[in-house]
């Protein structure tokens, strides 16, 4: 990968296959993809100037990047085309959860979340319980999932999202900046300064 980008997620799909998004010197935003285990990085055509914040895929063909001003792009084939499932709103999207090929979220700015349950044709604006910035999401199942965010706060859904439930708000000046969980009830979240479990 160019060493003059900024780079801010990345997923890999199998051992081989892997795309990592982020930003160039110019601030132009980068999409690159993987098939040989990272050894070598092609550079992907994105249809947009807005940034991407997280990424996401099913399997080698259908993935998802979110990003700053609403954006959100869905590919079907691996990246080589690009569908704008974008939402007309300027708060910036942190993180995304891919549950199927169907149903997927994004949140990030003023504790904003949408869901889809059609593919990205149509979101729903799901309410959260906070108006801090959401920097991570993990789902361990279809309907329990967590988001952790500004206030080093953690909220809970057992319902697929339909209602969120504060676990934990240590209510410093970081973010939860990463979540990941082995089951429903067993997980970890870092802060800036501290790991949780």
């Amino acid at each position: 990968i160019p060493t003059e980008s900024l780079l801010n997620s990345m997923y890999f799909v199998n051992s081989d296959t892997g795309f990592v998004v982020g930003l160039n010197y110019c601030n132009y935003p980068k999409v690159f993809k993987t098939t040989t285990g990272g050894q070598s990085w092609d550079t992907l055509s994105i249809p947009t100037n807005e940034s991407f914040n997280d990424i996401m895929f099913l399997n080698k063909d259908t993935g998802w990047f979110a990003g700053t001003n609403g954006s959100i792009f869905r590919t079907n084939d691996g990246g080589s085309s690009w569908i704008n499932q974008s939402i007309a709103i300027s708060d910036d999207f942190k993180t995304i959860s891919v549950l199927n090929k169907d149903t997927c979220f994004v949140a990030g700015d003023n504790g904003k979340m949408y869901k889809t349950i059609d593919g990205g044709s149509n979101w729903l604006l799901i309410p959260t319980g906070t108006t801090n910035t959401i920097n991570s999401m993990y789902f361990s199942t279809n309907s329990t999932g967590f988001i952790g965010g500004w206030g080093e706060c953690i909220y809970r859904t057992t319902n697929g999202g339909q209602s969120w439930t504060q676990q934990y708000n240590y209510g410093s000046a970081f973010a939860i900046t990463s979540l990941f969980f082995t089951d429903s009830l067993h997980g970890f979240g870092i802060s800036e300064y501290r790991l949780y479990r």
